[in-house]
């Protein structure tokens, strides 16, 4: 899948649990929904010069897209914060799952994908601001 839909799905989410966790929480989800991909030069964080040395060690869905090294790295931002570890294991967790489900970028299902989860947002923020009145 591309970035804006690993983005848009995280969003939805990030939406939904948002007054419950708050700023932190919502930041860390949609940085996280894009992180996996640093391992390849292709992607929106990779293409980045510092992350060369990782991709030159690391194969693009290798270590980096594991549910074991999404657990281990969310066990220790835990310890840290459970807002920030809450945020990164959804964020990522939801970049694992949707690439696991095998929609090819670009093709006509992502695009779907895309239109009902952005509908979705919008309705998401409709029924939010709504509730504010």
């Amino acid at each position: 899948m591309l970035y804006y839909t690993h983005l848009i799905v995280a969003l939805f989410f990030a939406l939904f649990l948002f007054p419950k966790f708050g700023l932190v929480f919502f930041i860390v989800m949609m940085v996280s929904s894009l992180l996996p991909d640093i391992d390849t030069k292709y992607s929106k964080f990779g293409r980045r010069w510092f992350f060369r040395p990782l991709q030159f060690f690391i194969r693009h869905r290798g270590i980096l897209h594991s549910f074991v090294f999404l657990i281990i790295v969310s066990l220790v931002l835990f310890l840290l914060s459970r807002e920030i570890a809450y945020g990164f294991f959804l964020g990522y967790g939801l970049h694992l799952f949707l690439d696991k489900i095998g929609i090819k970028a670009g093709s006509p299902l992502e695009t779907l994908v895309f239109v009902v989860f952005l509908v979705g947002n919008l309705g998401l923020i409709f029924w939010k601001v709504l509730l504010l009145f």
